[in-house]
């Protein structure tokens, strides 16, 4: 059980019409435990380009088409208990061509929350995106040809599965911490 400090609040109309909040800042103790939680979001970073093929015949790529349920990395204990807070872990993901999630690595170019704990929320990372799984990326190669009647077609002439890199922001939040924010 942890003690924690709460504050009483006196609310008083302004002269305005909205709720003026005094804080009084009259402490009382209390025994109650608080649990602290954490929470975490997923966000997959925009490729720079769509990898539509080109009109002179070049390969394109069409990214990989993620297969829900995500399953959430969670907010590594030792963190929550040191109250890192809001902590956001930019990663590179390389899904193989069965659509898995072969290797999983802090990204070199995004940046991330410099935290003592990254080992802890990598982990946790590479933990719930083993579960993760993707329609595979597809590489196709296309060219223009003529038709009978003298109109461009594009015809795609071979396509394959490919390995596909995949940057990924993970954003952990602290919930239900025993300091006073809301």
């Amino acid at each position: 059980m942890r003690q924690f400090i709460t504050k009483s609040m006196i609310y008083v109309w302004g002269f305005v019409g909205g709720l003026i909040i005094l804080d009084i800042g009259c402490a009382t103790k209390s025994t109650m435990p608080v649990e602290t939680t954490g929470l975490s979001s997923i966000k997959f970073v925009e490729q720079p380009s769509k990898g539509s093929t080109g009109d002179d015949g070049s390969a394109g790529i069409v990214p990989p088409e993620p297969i829900p349920p995500f399953p959430m990395p969670v907010y590594p204990k030792n963190a929550l208990d040191a109250h890192a807070g809001t902590v956001i872990i930019s990663c590179r993901l390389t899904i193989d061509k069965t659509g898995r999630i072969s290797n999983v690595e802090k990204s070199p170019f995004a940046i991330s929350t410099p935290t003592k704990f990254l080992p802890e929320f990598l982990a946790s990372i590479q933990s719930a995106v083993s579960s993760w799984r993707f329609h595979p990326a597809v590489l196709q190669q296309a060219s223009m040809e003529k038709s009978d009647s003298g109109h461009d077609t594009l015809s795609f002439q071979k396509s394959e599965t490919i390995e596909f890199v995949q940057e990924v922001r993970f954003t952990f939040l602290e919930k239900g911490s025993a300091s006073l924010r809301q």
